[in-house]
């Protein structure tokens, strides 16, 4: 038996840009990957994250350029899916526009937890 998918239910979906909703269908309903909506998903830091840690349960690539941007989904993204540094996003944790030392504390604190400390000197930005 195959999945009941509600087509109506999608559209709608879709055309409300319910993010939230969108994650749930893909984790309760598909039960896996929903490829006609990721390039929508990935616009939302958040959803992007809950999609690649309940839905593919990895990395979420076409979404990371945008979680970068967003320094709340840092951490949670690379301690729950990357699971070790992300030096990518290190940058951003430090622009001193959007700085703010819970965030670098937090992603300083996952690599230690996991044995790879750092030293903000390391950090591209400075180099």
């Amino acid at each position: 038996m195959g999945i009941k998918r509600d087509l109506e239910k999608e559209q709608h979906l879709i055309e409300s840009w319910n993010f939230k909703g969108m994650v749930d269908y893909a984790k309760d309903i598909i039960k896996g990957r929903w490829p006609e909506v990721e390039h929508i998903i990935a616009r939302n830091p958040q959803a992007s994250f809950y999609y690649a840690r309940y839905v593919l349960k990895d990395r979420f690539l076409e979404a990371e350029m945008n979680i970068i941007k967003d320094i709340c989904w840092i951490t949670p993204y690379a301690s729950a899916i990357i699971k070790d540094r992300w030096p990518e996003a290190e940058p951003t944790l430090l622009d001193t526009q959007k700085f703010c030392y819970t965030w670098w504390s937090n992603y300083k604190f996952f690599l230690e937890r996991i044995g790879r400390d750092i030293d903000i000197w390391d950090v591209e930005i400075w180099k």
